[in-house]
């Protein structure tokens, strides 16, 4: 996932890499980085930021604040795991499971990526 963000060529913010987990139910366990700075066009940098195993994806819910996001596959050591990402003309950021799944995530780590952007994401 940090290639991608290196690759976007934004870094993240002094707080902007997290961990998150659900220990009880082991579903839940995703590493969330963001940032903010000049990302000019969202959809290109949307494609910038892919992973560097990508496999595939789809558009997503920016929800109500608005620009661009979308889902993908990545591939982990032969397993496949669900990212979700958004990015508007100055913040990003990038929700990604931890727990391979054979089939793709992209309604749940949608809903998880609009909720972690509602913590995290601040007016300017």
């Amino acid at each position: 996932m940090m290639g991608g963000v290196d690759a976007g060529g934004i870094p993240p913010a002094d707080q902007g890499a997290a961990v998150y987990n659900e220990r009880r139910s082991g579903v839940v366990d995703m590493l969330f980085v963001g940032g903010t700075g000049q990302v000019k066009d969202p959809a290109a940098f949307l494609r910038k930021i892919r992973p560097t195993t990508f496999i595939t994806g789809q558009n997503a819910n920016p929800g109500q604040a608005g620009g661009k996001a979308a889902c993908g596959t990545f591939a982990v050591l032969g397993t496949v795991h669900t990212y979700c990402a958004w990015a508007t003309g100055d913040s990003y950021g990038i929700v990604a499971s931890n727990v391979a799944s054979q089939q793709p995530r992209y309604a749940m780590m949608d809903a998880i990526m609009l909720r972690i952007r509602k913590d995290v994401e601040r007016k300017r």
